[in-house]
């Protein structure tokens, strides 16, 4: 059965004032126009690509960015791999945690191919 990816890369979801810091309540409102951009939810497994990102996130934001994610029922019913750098697999780890705990598909990796094999894997019924 094919598997339709959505890719989203760093620079189309984090926003940054002119300064460089980061804008989050900009950042989080892109998160969800992508979200939208999905006709039927479940339609896209989505690959979020955070490996070139500059802008640094709080635990606060973190926290917040795993809620946002729960809350659009496009982004509930579709698995969500975070590529991220091994630098910052800690943060990664615990935006999955904050989001998996509120109902979400999505784990950290911060190798492609690893990353690449759980979003395209179906789960055994």
């Amino acid at each position: 059965m094919p598997v339709n990816v959505k890719v989203i890369n760093t620079k189309d979801f984090i926003k940054t004032t002119a300064t460089g810091i980061l804008d989050f309540a900009a950042s989080k409102q892109a998160i969800l126009d992508i979200a939208s951009r999905i006709k039927s939810p479940g339609e896209y497994e989505v690959l979020m690509d955070t490996r070139e990102a500059e802008a640094v996130l709080s635990v606060t934001d973190l926290y917040r960015l795993g809620e946002a994610l729960s809350n659009h029922p496009s982004l509930r019913q579709s698995k969500i791999c975070l590529l991220t750098p091994r630098e910052e697999r800690e943060n990664a780890d615990f935006l999955e945690t904050v989001a998996v705990n509120r109902g979400v598909q999505i784990r950290a990796f911060t190798d492609f191919e690893q990353a690449m094999t759980w979003l395209v894997m179906r789960e055994k019924s």
